[in-house]
């Protein structure tokens, strides 16, 4: 059951939210549990199972750490515990496939099923057993608090990654208050109108591009399908992070943003500042600063951050497109570091040749995500660096039928809407006393009742992060 989908919007999330508004606070976490685990079950009735023991075997290490000396030894269990079932399910095909192809080897693939959202728990449950292990944070005595806490359904599938101390007080004392409800539904909105408005039909054009090939498609058109991809992902997954937000709003939590305008950035370090921040400050907190960090010199600096890198291309995906997606990154934010791409340091006037940097590098980064495989990956590659600038007629017709006027409309509507001004003018605008408050209220409906019109009429497409 996702977000975008009609029994969802329709039913599911209004039902658990008008029910939840009615119980005090000791049976909402309960009620709240119930119905997290209901959803997962939904899609992943199997895999219940998995999620449970990883919320059992967590509580349980965490508690223990409390109680006995030898903490550390708890803390490497746990660690290579979590790591080893997310390797299992996420990697074995991926190791296997790779040892064929470097030894010539024919082992056989087990096509073990990879379980939603699995990369997303593991690593908050990982957070909370080495916060627990630095003192950062105290064990939670309730079970049904810290199950609670890791399957959170507003951000249990694709995140954001909420670390317990962000999360903890909220666990033990919030309310509902109308203003929040509120501003939790428009968040809802924004982001449901982010994935069905302009998401979907960027995946439309971007589609029919890929689905070409490279070989089929000169310059402006591999191009097209670089610059569509971005602004789709970006608009997906902020979009899923928008509606997690705000429905966790709607409930009393209060969890971080993850994203902030990452292609208003101006270099490649900026963006991940801005990009999936949760993803990126987990990284930062729980292995950058453990390895050392920038405190051991410039080179075990560069070190550090192509680990970091490297590793979360291979969070994103069981691929080594996804391991030359991060590398990629971690190769130019080295370059940056070592001041060979000056971009962030462009400022004023000249800032926007950084952001036009930093938004090529990115589209053309994203060329490895979006590709099926390596050889696909090339070829589009090529296809934007020398696929030729004059169209034949076929190819034309292509660009007819990809990018028809409305898709051309919400392409341009993407490009604004990705930078901070349309937000700030409409955070200005609730400014202005009630009747801007009703404005709003109104407009928020209007939205919503457009993206419900717009889900019907569409073929469902599940967010791209619920792959990872």
């Amino acid at each position: 059951m996702v977000f975008s989908s009609i029994i969802f919007l329709s039913i599911f999330f209004p039902t658990v939210f008008v029910i939840n508004l009615l119980l005090p606070l000791r049976t909402s976490s309960f009620f709240l549990l119930f119905a997290s685990l209901l959803m997962y079950a939904w899609g992943e009735p199997v895999y219940i199972l998995l999620l449970i023991c990883c919320i059992l075997l967590n509580y349980f290490i965490a508690l223990s750490m409390a109680r006995l000396k030898n903490r550390k030894r708890l803390l490497i269990i746990a660690v290579v515990i979590n790591i080893a079932q997310l390797a299992l399910f996420k990697y074995t095909d991926f190791i296997i496939g790779s040892l064929n192809t470097f030894f010539g080897a024919s082992i056989p693939l087990p096509g073990i099923a990879m379980p939603i959202g699995i990369s997303f728990f593991t690593f908050q449950a990982l957070s909370y057993v080495i916060d627990v292990y630095r003192n950062d944070c105290k064990p939670q005595r309730s079970l049904a608090s810290f199950a609670l806490y890791i399957s959170f359904f507003p951000q249990l599938i694709a995140g954001p990654i909420v670390k317990y101390h962000e999360i903890e007080s909220y666990l033990k004392d919030r309310t509902i208050k109308l203003t929040g409800a509120v501003d939790g539904m428009s968040r809802f909105t924004v982001g449901l109108a982010k994935k069905t408005l302009i998401a979907n039909v960027l995946a439309g054009v971007v589609d029919d591009l890929y689905n070409l090939g490279g070989d089929a498609l000169n310059a402006p058109l591999a191009w097209l399908a670089a610059f569509g991809y971005a602004l789709q992902i970006y608009f997906d997954f902020s979009g899923y992070s928008d509606m997690a937000i705000g429905m966790s709003t709607m409930f009393g939590f209060r969890i971080p943003d993850n994203f902030r305008h990452p292609y208003a950035s101006a270099s490649i370090r900026e963006f991940w500042r801005r990009w999936h921040i949760s993803l990126s400050s987990w990284f930062r907190d729980y292995l950058y600063i453990p390895l050392g960090g920038n405190r051991r010199g410039k080179w075990r600096t560069l070190l550090n951050r192509l680990i970091v890198f490297f590793l979360t291309g291979l969070w994103h995906g069981a691929s080594w497109n996804f391991v030359l997606w991060g590398l990629g990154h971690g190769a130019l934010a080295a370059l940056e570091s070592l001041g060979l791409m000056p971009a962030d340091r462009l400022k004023g006037r000249w800032r926007w040749a950084g952001v036009v940097y930093t938004f090529i590098s990115v589209s053309c980064l994203f060329v490895l995500f979006r590709a099926d495989s390596l050889p696909e990956a090339s070829s589009m590659l090529g296809a934007m660096f020398s696929g030729g600038l004059i169209m034949s007629k076929a190819q034309r017709i292509i660009l007819a039928d990809a990018l028809t006027p409305y898709a051309a409309i919400i392409l341009i509507i993407a490009v604004i809407a990705s930078f901070a001004a349309p937000t700030k003018l409409i955070t200005r605008l609730g400014q202005h006393g009630r009747q801007a408050e009703i404005i709003h209220m109104a407009l928020t409906l209007a939205v919503l009742v457009l993206c419900m019109v717009s889900l019907i009429a569409q073929t469902n497409n599940p967010f791209i992060y619920f792959r990872f």
